[in-house]
């Protein structure tokens, strides 16, 4: 019995080595993306937004010609 408890000890204090190496790593992943980031949070939002903005319109542009282009096809079909 008291070798059965040693084992869970032991395996106790894996889990927690492993949790503690995990949060030390994302602790230290998130120190070096903040200093090494090459802008800041605002930027990107920024960036995002006018990306966003500017597929937004050239789908808006697409759709129109693609309409227009449906349109003329209509138009060239005979009718019954």
């Amino acid at each position: 019995m008291k070798n059965n408890d040693s084992c869970n000890c032991a395996a106790k204090k894996v889990v927690i080595g492993v949790s503690v190496g995990l949060l030390v790593g994302v602790a230290v992943g998130v120190c070096v993306g903040m200093i090494f980031a090459p802008q800041s949070g605002e930027e990107t939002v920024k960036q995002l937004t006018n990306t966003a903005n500017k597929t937004i319109d050239d789908m808006k542009k697409r759709k129109d010609i693609v309409i227009e282009k449906i349109m003329n096809k209509k138009e060239s079909v005979p009718e019954d």
